[in-house]
């Protein structure tokens, strides 16, 4: 191997190092909001669980908000791959109350999985660098559901799924900034279902033959 091989493995091998301490950067920080409150967490934390020394931490991000910002950004870009491999799914077609109530678990476990990174992308949603794909990935996500639901054969006419969707919305929003510590809880997911239940068989624009 002459020098100019070399040169070019080696800075190759730091270009993998590179991805290899900013992923784990990011990986920590949620690792960290999974277990802890975004109020205890700084960057000496965040490279603790790294296992990297703050100096890297500082060359890869500028602070603590740009690091918050990234994780935010790609737990999106994830949302919105998670909702559409749901709708994408051709191998069980249920009624619209069954199909409704599977959705909900999928988008509850997905909030489970870090609630407290769910209250920081309440808490940036406004921020410059969040606010595009926030409004974004809601409305591709309201898109992926309404070309879902129109195409059941129980439809007569337009459900209100914009209406179902949006007070779903509410109630899990209410609960993550209110009442965080139940978001876990078995009274969320009975508020939910009764919300969805109660708006599908109270109107009259699905053919039932009960």
């Amino acid at each position: 191997m002459n020098t100019e091989e070399k040169k070019d493995l080696t800075h190759k091998n730091e270009q993998v190092r590179t991805v290899v301490t900013h992923k784990c950067i990011l990986k920590a920080t949620d690792l960290f909001l999974q277990q802890n409150p975004a109020s205890k967490l700084t960057t000496n934390k965040i490279a603790r669980v790294a296992g990297v020394s703050i100096g890297s931490v500082y060359n890869h991000f500028k602070n603590k908000d740009e690091i918050l910002i990234e994780l935010i950004n790609n737990q999106l870009d994830e949302d919105l791959i998670t909702y559409g491999n749901f709708f994408n799914d051709e191998s069980k077609r249920e009624t619209i109350e069954e199909e409704f109530h599977k959705f909900l678990k999928v988008v509850l476990d997905n909030y489970r999985r870090n609630i407290e990174l769910r209250r920081l992308i309440i808490f940036y949603k406004r921020h410059p660098s969040v606010e595009k794909k926030f409004v974004y990935v809601n409305r591709a996500t309201q898109t992926l559901i309404e070309d879902h639901f129109y195409q059941s054969s129980e439809i007569k006419s337009e459900l209100p799924i914009d209406i179902i969707v949006s007070s779903l919305r509410g109630v899990i929003r209410y609960y993550l900034e209110f009442c965080p510590e139940k978001f876990g809880s078995f009274e969320l997911d009975r508020e939910l279902d009764i919300l969805i239940s109660s708006y599908i068989k109270n109107s009259h624009l699905i053919d039932r033959h009960d």
